[in-house]
């Protein structure tokens, strides 16, 4: 966004959700887009970045959806050089920061899961293994950026071994099995798909499919289930 580079050395931060608002009518930029927190305008996308991710930002809009980000807003005091007076001043600044994906990481391929559902918290990174399934179909996923996201949905499934059995989750793809989780990785997860299931929805998740038709790699990125905090069972 515009504003001062700096970052005030003391100072207050506040992170806040920040709206995307297409401006065609703006005098000065036709691609301008605005950020908006509480309904209020705080700054512009760069001129440059404005028109890269404009196209994306139409098919939000254009599916009934308002693009949100969290917004990283800071402000205090900073010393700067005042060459006027040959002398460092105090100054009072303020600057605010978007993390965006890059333009085609913004929108999935496919649509949300059909049957009710609760979409995980973004989070860290959970490998998906046993990647031979559906290895053709998932490989044309990326496209020609190498790397594209799905929905994607979490189910648990017990997996008969040769003497025992397990607990395990498996990842889902448009109904299709497309790769399953350790057991480790599975128990950081099942918590939640449990409760989820309990209260009779399904879980989603954000899968990058990243590769071509040689290799592929399947990434989920989801909040482990201790993490998740009261609000968010509260709203399930």
């Amino acid at each position: 966004m515009r504003g001062r580079s700096r970052t005030p050395s003391k100072g207050t931060e506040h992170r806040a959700v920040a709206t995307f608002v297409r401006e065609p009518t703006n005098r000065f930029d036709p691609h301008a887009v605005a950020v908006h927190t509480d309904e209020q305008r705080i700054g512009y996308l760069p001129r440059e970045d404005a028109r890269r991710y404009r196209p994306a930002l139409d098919q939000i809009y254009a599916s009934g959806r308002r693009p949100t980000v969290t917004a990283r807003i800071w402000a205090g005091d900073y010393e700067d050089r005042d060459p006027n007076q040959d002398a460092t001043v105090t100054r009072y600044g303020a600057g605010v920061h978007v993390a965006l994906d890059e333009p085609h990481l913004l929108l999935p391929t496919n649509s949300t899961p059909q049957e009710p559902h609760v979409l995980l918290p973004d989070g860290s990174t959970i490998q998906v293994h046993d990647t031979t399934s559906r290895l053709d179909q998932l490989a044309a996923i990326p496209g020609t950026d190498g790397q594209q996201w799905v929905y994607a949905t979490l189910h648990h499934v017990i997996e008969q071994l040769a003497r025992a059995t397990r607990d395990i989750v498996e990842v889902r793809v448009n109904g299709e099995r497309v790769g399953k989780l350790t057991p480790k990785m599975s128990g950081d997860v099942l918590p939640a798909v449990r409760f989820l299931a309990a209260h009779g929805r399904v879980t989603a998740a954000r899968l990058l499919v990243s590769g071509n038709r040689a290799a592929v790699t399947r990434k989920l990125y989801v909040a482990h289930a201790h993490q998740l905090d009261d609000h968010w069972f509260e709203g399930v």
